[in-house]
């Protein structure tokens, strides 16, 4: 019983390769979950005509898995090279029980050959544990930096679409050998890291990708990347800004709190994927001739634009980088409008005659400085309030003011401009077409019947009533300018036209209960040549009125 016992160790011991382990090489492979694995098996010469099979365990009878003369076995086939004497076998859809260890045997005669021992790892067919996200716009570009170990400098590098790391590297749609490939571009900086660049984005190339590093072992080291291909327009709503040629428009931008010390910059039109190329302004390069960007470091920035034209209006995006790819935007649309649609008024006049111009206001600019220019053109015209013949007066209660022209020459003629704002925004603005006849020509006013009301009725009878307590003797003095006036004599002097000096006080005494900014138009006394130039149909007026009164 002892004798069989020893018999049955030696025979186990002949048999089993474990024995020839020490001397024989030891190959890994490694097989992802539900795809093939292949397990190669070098033999010595002389061996190309014997049989030659893979088993497990023991490699008893039924470990065997597959021998050369069955060529395939369920799920398992083998091929045996004789001219490089290495027989292979694969393994299709291969699973985590079938990993371990495996033998390589070639059958013989005595004690078979096992040329190698195979160790066979299977791994899930997915990547990876964590994924970075990468955003960009349709039309734009992208890339995505893969890191690997320093060991790997001189390994092959490559990408492809999707997430399973067993079919990458015959997938790749660029790699270090085929370092381009129409929209996609591979760079090794043969350090620690390459980088993948594509262009002409579409929508469709969003998903997954796989930076793969080839190691030569069967099982590459992957990274995941996800991308994330937005549409290249912006955005769900949009801030509607109107200004006007020559004037000044800002643009105010929101962010949130978290982007305080980020880039902001403006680009025109709304394509996000090249708004950062293109921008107009930034944070960084905080002015450029016309555009300055200004940041409170707090939730806004400001964006002000100079000397507009008409070509400024469009589309903008106030943009935000966040270095993820996606920048974060608001949408501005700009409506610049011509000069050439103000407000337009035409008036005719005669030369040696007066004539009163009304310009309206916006009631908030009650306290603005009023003023007259004369030009072709608003930005190149020239102050008319510094000469003598010009008056003007404010009348804060109607949102407008005057300007009186004591006596019209021929050079009054042209264009004119009066307004209240010195930014020249439009619709502050009046333009006057002026017209001067040599022919005599009736006094013209362009007012309003309010103000008609206000001005002449009002000061006319003022006058009339001080006239009045002056007696018949003055009256006769106006009636006998009446006279004058009727024959169609030009009153020139000073000292003809309405000696009555009490007008003058009136004036100066309604100034006070008008805007303060009076002063700042009546060059060289001008106030008082307003009153005293009154036309001669006033003084008609005045002395029909004197006589009721004297006959009371």
């Amino acid at each position: 019983m002892k004798m069989c016992c020893i018999q049955m160790l030696l025979f186990h011991l002949f048999i089993s390769p474990c024995f020839v382990t020490s001397t024989r090489p030891l190959i890994h492979v490694f097989g992802y979950e539900g795809r093939e694995a292949s397990l190669s098996c070098p033999y010595d010469a002389g061996y190309e005509d014997y049989k030659k099979y893979l088993c497990r365990n023991g490699c008893g009878s039924n470990d065997i898995v597959i021998t050369t003369t069955e060529a395939k076995k369920n799920r398992f086939s083998i091929r045996d090279d004789i001219n490089k004497k290495v027989f292979t076998t694969s393994i299709s859809n291969i699973q985590y029980s079938e990993a371990g260890k495996y033998w390589c045997g070639v059958t013989k005669i005595g004690i078979d050959y096992y040329p190698a021992e195979v160790s066979l790892e299977v791994v899930k067919d997915t990547c990876c544990d964590s994924t970075t996200k990468v955003q960009s716009y349709e039309g734009g570009s992208v890339s995505f930096t893969c890191p690997y170990e320093s060991r790997y400098q001189n390994n092959l590098k490559y990408m492809c679409r999707g997430n399973r790391p067993s079919t990458c590297l015959q997938q790749a749609v660029v790699s270090s050998i085929k370092k381009q490939d129409t929209r996609f571009t591979l760079t090794d900086d043969k350090l620690s890291t390459f980088t993948v660049n594509i262009t002409s984005l579409t929508q469709q190339d969003s998903g997954s990708y796989l930076c793969g590093v080839h190691t030569n072992t069967g099982l590459d080291v992957f990274s995941a990347v996800y991308l994330e291909v937005e549409g290249n327009t912006c955005c769900d709503s949009s801030t509607k800004v109107q200004s006007y040629e020559g004037g000044s428009v800002s643009f105010t931008c929101s962010y949130e709190p978290q982007y305080q010390n980020n880039l902001k910059y403006m680009c025109r039109e709304n394509r996000p994927s090249t708004c950062l190329q293109q921008a107009v302004v930034s944070s960084t390069k905080k002015q450029d001739t016309r555009f300055t960007l200004t940041d409170d470091k707090l939730s806004t920035f400001t964006v002000n634009i100079t000397s507009l034209t008409q070509q400024d209006s469009g589309s903008y995006l106030c943009g935000v980088h966040t270095n993820t790819g996606l920048d974060v935007f608001s949408a501005v649309d700009l409506e610049v409008k011509e000069w050439c649609c103000v407000k337009s008024n035409k008036l005719r006049g005669s030369v040696g005659h007066p004539l009163t111009m009304q310009c309206p206001y916006p009631t908030q600019h009650g306290t603005n400085r009023k003023f007259l220019c004369k030009g072709d053109h608003h930005r190149t015209c020239t102050n008319m309030m510094t000469d003598t013949r010009f008056t003007l007066l404010d009348n804060v209660s109607t949102s407008s003011f005057l300007v009186m022209v004591s006596e019209l020459e021929a050079g009054d003629s042209g264009t004119y401009w009066c307004g209240s704002d010195s930014h020249w925004s439009f619709g502050n603005y009046t333009n006057v077409q002026l017209s001067v006849d040599v022919a005599a020509f009736n006094t013209v006013v362009f007012i309003a019947p309010a103000v008609l009301v206000f001005v002449l009725i009002f000061v006319m009878v003022m006058v009339c009533k001080h006239k009045c307590h002056k007696g018949k003797a003055t009256g006769a003095i106006v009636e006998t300018r009446q006279k004058q006036h009727k024959a169609g004599d030009v009153m020139t002097s000073d000292s003809d036209i309405y000696e009555n000096q009490d007008v003058v006080v009136f004036s100066k005494q309604r100034k006070s209960k008008q805007q303060s900014s009076f002063s700042h138009y009546d060059a060289g006394g001008a106030e008082q040549d307003l009153y005293e130039n009154v036309n001669t149909t006033e003084a008609m007026y005045c002395n029909e009125f004197c006589r009721d009164v004297n006959k009371r």
